[in-house]
This record gives C-alpha cells, sequence and structure tokens, in this order.
C-alpha cells in the first residue's frame, strides 16, 4: 500500500509541466535602447508607439507597440536563454539575457554577421 502512495506521489509530482520561469521576468517591458550592431537604431522606431514586450506567467508573450513590431507566441527560459517561438513566423528566436531588478537586456543573434541588442525597463 505505501509503495503505490509512493508511486501516485512520484507520478504527480514528475507532472509538473510548469516552466521554468522567473517571477521578475512576468510583466510588461519598454524598450529605451536598441542597436544593430554598434549602430544605435533606437529612433528609428516610431515615437508614438511605445514598443516592448509582455512576459505572461503561463509562457506567452506579446510584442506590442509598432505594427511592424507586434507579435505574440510562447517563450522558454533555460537560465540565461530565452527563447521565443513566434506564432507569426516559423522557428524561433533566440536571446542571451540579462535581467536585472527593473532591466532587461537582450542580445539576439540574427545571423553570423549581426546581432541586435536591446535593453528594456520594466513598465509600471
Amino acid at each position: 500500500m505505501k509503495c503505490i502512495l509512493f508511486l501516485i506521489a512520484f507520478c504527480c509530482l514528475s507532472c509538473n509541466n510548469k516552466p521554468n520561469i522567473p517571477e521578475a521576468l512576468i510583466g510588461k517591458w519598454k524598450t529605451y535602447e536598441t542597436k544593430l550592431n554598434t549602430k544605435d537604431i533606437s529612433k528609428s522606431s516610431d515615437p508614438t508607439n511605445e514598443n516592448g514586450l509582455e512576459f505572461q506567467s503561463d509562457g506567452n508573450y506579446i510584442s506590442f507597440g509598432n505594427p511592424n513590431h507586434q507579435d505574440q507566441g510562447v517563450y522558454e527560459v533555460n537560465k540565461d536563454d530565452l527563447l521565443f517561438k513566434s506564432k507569426k513566423i516559423s522557428g524561433a528566436t533566440r536571446a542571451k539575457m540579462l535581467l536585472t531588478q527593473d532591466t532587461l537586456q537582450l542580445k539576439i543573434s540574427m545571423d553570423t554577421t549581426t546581432t541586435l541588442f536591446m535593453k528594456l525597463y520594466r513598465m509600471k
């Protein structure tokens, strides 16, 4: 009987599908600096739109702001790696993530010669 109870408890615990998402990542983040390699392209964004990302606790994300940058999908976190899987674009985008209290930095390798750097701050 104890063996059966142990197996039931073990199965319940092993079926925990909760993603490995840092609590500090959840919420809305506004982009305040964007660089393509070393060129600052922050000003090329539409100033009437607040570009940013919203990370939801269920593993979904929303990219908002400029209509050209609007997207949604799912994301996964593995230590300092962030993986975006868009609903609009096939494939996945990998980013290196540096997360501090109210600042998020993303480094996305577009190809072997192009890197996109983004700095975002937590929206209140």
